[in-house]
């Protein structure tokens, strides 16, 4: 049983690495309903799946998997989870909501940073699409200063900067 369980997790893992959507969805799914299957697992699986649904397409069949895991912000799946739903939140104009989704992740206490970094970028763009640029560009400059990349490869910087650098330019065309 250990072998097979390993087996079904080395499968889902290779297979969503490889893009192999499907069979990683296959195999996520044989774990998220076995009855023995750690919690921690099944939050992996249905991590795998949502990631899996979207890059197949399938945004609608994900959006229950990224909801069940989002729940868990202390998570690096369910805080990617989080951003992404706040992403789309965005995406569909409802402002208000991406700021309130915003603030109950930063009450979260999680630690993972970086995706709440992500998450208060997403706000800014929020201020920027309301015209609210004073909000914004302090959004951007808040998170220019208080963050703390966690390694070379952090992009955080990069998005903040080209964000300001906008809110910049359009300040001198309005001068």
């Amino acid at each position: 049983d250990n072998n097979k369980y390993s087996a079904v997790v080395g499968m889902m893992r290779s297979g969503y690495m490889c893009g192999k959507y499907n069979a990683a969805i296959n195999s996520a799914t044989a774990l998220i309903v076995a009855a023995t299957t750690p919690e921690e697992m099944v939050i992996e699986a249905r991590y795998i799946s949502a990631k899996s649904l979207i890059a197949t397409e399938r945004r609608e069949e994900a959006a229950p998997y990224l909801k069940e895991i989002s729940e868990f912000k202390l998570n690096p799946y369910g805080a990617e989870a989080y951003y992404m739903l706040i992403q789309e939140t965005f995406d569909k104009g409802n402002f208000d909501e991406v700021e309130n989704m915003v603030y109950d992740f930063s009450d979260s206490n999680t630690d993972q940073l970086y995706w709440l970094a992500r998450s208060f970028i997403v706000l800014g763009d929020a201020f920027a699409e309301r015209g609210e640029m004073e909000q914004a560009e302090a959004t951007f400059r808040s998170i220019r200063s208080d963050y703390t990349p966690a390694s070379d490869t952090d992009d955080i910087y990069e998005q903040v900067d080209m964000r300001l650098g906008k809110l910049d330019k359009m300040k001198s065309s309005n001068e």
